[in-house]
């Protein structure tokens, strides 16, 4: 890859000045890029070849010299006691946070003389109340940048930490370099990874005790007791949330769904806002409030969404309906999950407006909310799920248990 230098730097013991042009990895161009040093040509503009390596070795493991910012040190490794580790997360949305919350207590295991500081966005940070995990804003420490689309951390706060690791960028390598260059077809060892695992690697932890760091009082669980029981009938309280942010994960047959359960659960819809249907309904509730229903729950039905993951980090038995992802991959550090993958072909979501399998006959409308709903669900996906629901209230071994023994 060529790259044009933006401000004079030395690469492999040669002085580069403004204007210069240089040929150097696709991976070391675009950090240098990052660091607004160099303009390099953006993936989607260069082609692969033998690249396709170096690529591989973003999400696998962290390899030496891969540096995102400009700190003083390089590596995880390289940190002495009472130095500082910033960790920066925005790529995607509450699920991601809660799934982010399992880093931080193997962090402390495995470094514990570092000091540890989290920047996700500022809305996220009631999540982390009464953890002791020193937090900022990511929106106070980013200054975005319109070229390309991309930005970088402020030079005051590179200045302030000895290493800084933005775990969503191997995310959005992963979800878009890899797919835009056969990733999702490949037979190479490398279509799926579990997200813990990818942020993990990125940085140079080891996963050895995946548990969250996140704690909910016995006031607020109480109230998610309160909530639930407020409408209860006798039976089992079932969360089921059918809606996601990612349309290609919303449920169609939600309706079919309530009258297979209704007559062993109380089922209670779960959603930002309510949906015009009859029944127990929770909606609107604050990030901790959402975590207290879910605790408070006896059984988790879930699309691939923030609520399946509250599930997941709190120990609650939880089934995830999965389409476009692999239900095996997400549920690997969640021992109290199962999961029914309605497609054995997932996709990452790229290949969701084309893809051949789709159901092809009319889908329900949810009145007044104008959502759309996945055709990756068939109508026969509702028996496919109630199936899996009636296993576990048969005693059957969970099978997430069985997959991370």
């Amino acid at each position: 890859m060529q790259v044009e230098v933006i401000y004079p730097l030395t690469e492999d013991g040669i002085a580069y000045q403004p204007g210069d042009v240089f040929q150097t990895t696709p991976s070391r161009g675009w950090r240098l890029h990052d660091l607004g040093v160099v303009k390099a040509p953006m993936p989607w503009e260069y082609e692969y070849r033998d690249e396709w390596g170096d690529l591989r070795k973003l999400i696998g493991a962290r390899p030496e010299g891969i540096v995102q910012f400009a700190t003083r040190r390089r590596r995880l490794d390289e940190l002495r006691p009472g130095e500082k580790l910033m960790v920066i997360r925005k790529y995607g949305g509450l699920g991601d946070i809660l799934i982010s919350s399992l880093l931080f207590p193997d962090l402390r295991d495995q470094y514990p003389d570092i000091r540890v500081t989290y920047a996700p966005p500022k809305q996220y940070h009631p999540l982390f109340a009464g953890t002791g995990l020193e937090l900022v804003a990511y929106e106070d420490v980013w200054t975005q940048s319109t070229e390309y689309h991309r930005g970088n951390v402020r030079g005051e706060v590179c200045e302030a930490y000895d290493l800084i690791e933005d775990i969503s960028y191997p995310c959005h390598v992963w979800e878009n370099l890899f797919v835009a260059y056969g990733g999702v077809d490949g037979n190479d060892g490398i279509r799926w990874r579990n997200r813990l695992d990818m942020w993990a690697n990125w940085i140079g932890l080891t996963i050895k005790n995946a548990r969250t760091i996140i704690r909910l009082t016995e006031d607020e669980r109480a109230a998610g007791r309160k909530r639930l029981q407020a409408e209860g009938t006798g039976k089992p309280h079932l969360l089921f949330a059918p809606i996601s942010a990612a349309r290609s994960k919303n449920f169609p047959w939600i309706v079919e769904m309530l009258q297979a359960l209704n007559q062993d659960y109380t089922v209670h819809l779960i959603h930002s806002e309510r949906l015009p249907l009859s029944g127990p309904q929770v909606a609107g509730l604050g990030l901790r409030e959402m975590g207290a229903v879910c605790a408070a729950a006896d059984l988790i039905l879930s699309v691939d969404t923030s609520v399946f993951h509250w599930g997941g980090i709190l120990g609650r038995p939880s089934i995830g309906i999965f389409n476009v992802n692999d239900g095996a991959t997400y549920c690997k550090y969640y021992p109290t999950a199962r999961w029914v993958q309605t497609c054995d072909t997932p996709c990452i979501n790229v290949k969701y407006r084309n893809c051949a399998k789709h159901y092809t006959g009319n889908l329900p409308v949810i009145p007044g909310l104008g959502l759309e709903v996945s055709r990756c669900f068939s109508p026969e996906s509702v028996l496919q799920i109630v199936e899996e629901v009636n296993s576990e209230s048969g005693g059957e071994k969970s099978r997430a248990a069985r997959y991370c023994a």
